[in-house]
């Protein structure tokens, strides 16, 4: 049995929307960390303060931008997270960029974007900007090693089979679904190709849970 719920929160993969679930489904057992994994990762920076051991923090469910090499493993815990079609996340990715505010915590491929007015095109060849869900997942080494991955595609069906597998009604309530499409702008297939290309990692990852959770979903 375990002791804590890992949620691991890669960047526009519908982690906002799981996470006002899960705050109002476990409330004062929830806690929300950042270990800031794609600055340091742009920055090529170490944070001292990880890898960290959740097992001394008191809360059931752990939610937050961390990787899985920020943590230290234990098989005491149940780890879950949510992929997106990489296409379509790597768009996102660069519009939620475009319009973010600035602040204290500003990414700095973010004020690249807005400072130089960067392009998609120009977006998707940076190199610490691709493969960010196969990064988050230690370049698909630890798949196994979750208990459950949801597909933001499949995102209703995904939560309840999550509700199935933890034996666990979630709260939703008031809760706004925030799962938009923000590509709003036209992407030629040029384009979309060209971000398949740099992203192979992150499209193999993401056709292996899918292929896993369809499987999951007609054993239900």
């Amino acid at each position: 049995m375990f002791n804590k719920i890992i949620s691991l929160h890669i960047p526009k993969t519908a982690g906002t929307t799981f996470k006002k679930y899960m705050e109002a489904s476990f409330q004062n057992n929830f806690l929300e960390i950042d270990s800031k994994p794609i600055i340091r990762r742009c920055e090529h920076s170490i944070n001292t303060n990880y890898p960290v051991k959740l097992s001394d923090s008191k809360e059931l469910f752990i939610h937050g931008h961390i990787t899985f090499n920020d943590i230290i493993y234990s098989d005491n815990f149940y780890y879950i997270t949510w992929l997106r079609d990489p296409v379509e996340r790597v768009i996102s990715h660069y519009n939620y960029f475009k319009i973010k505010p600035i602040t204290s915590y500003t990414h700095p491929i973010e004020l690249k974007i807005k400072n130089e007015n960067l392009s998609l095109n120009d977006f998707i060849k940076i190199p610490c900007m691709q493969n960010i869900q196969s990064y988050y997942l230690n370049n698909t080494a630890e798949i196994d090693k979750f208990a459950f991955i949801g597909i933001v595609e499949l995102f209703t069906e995904s939560l309840m089979l999550l509700e199935k597998k933890l034996e666990k009604k979630f709260i939703s309530e008031n809760i706004q679904n925030q799962l938009v499409n923000n590509n709003k702008a036209f992407v030629s297939d040029k384009i979309r190709n060209e971000i398949r290309k740099v992203n192979q990692k992150d499209c193999e990852l993401y056709d292996i849970a899918l292929k896993n959770l369809k499987i999951e979903l007609e054993n239900v």
